[in-house]
């Protein structure tokens, strides 16, 4: 909604709106990050989420090639 004062105009935006479009790409990245914690907590590569049990912790994961 947009007011009309003299000669300049002023436009209301919900505060939702704002607070959505901030909230949605946090939360997917948060979610990410949960994950590729829980992975790796599990003895999970946090890339792929193969299964590094046997593994020696600096070695190179044999799915994707890294960490």
């Amino acid at each position: 909604m947009s007011v009309r004062t003299g000669s300049s105009s002023l436009l209301f935006i919900p505060l939702w709106i704002p607070l959505l479009l901030a909230a949605v790409p946090t939360g997917l990245l948060w979610r990410a990050d949960r994950r590729a914690a829980r992975r790796e907590h599990a003895g999970h590569c946090p890339h792929c989420g193969y299964d590094r049990t046997g593994l020696a912790t600096t070695a190179k994961c044999p799915e994707c090639g890294r960490g």
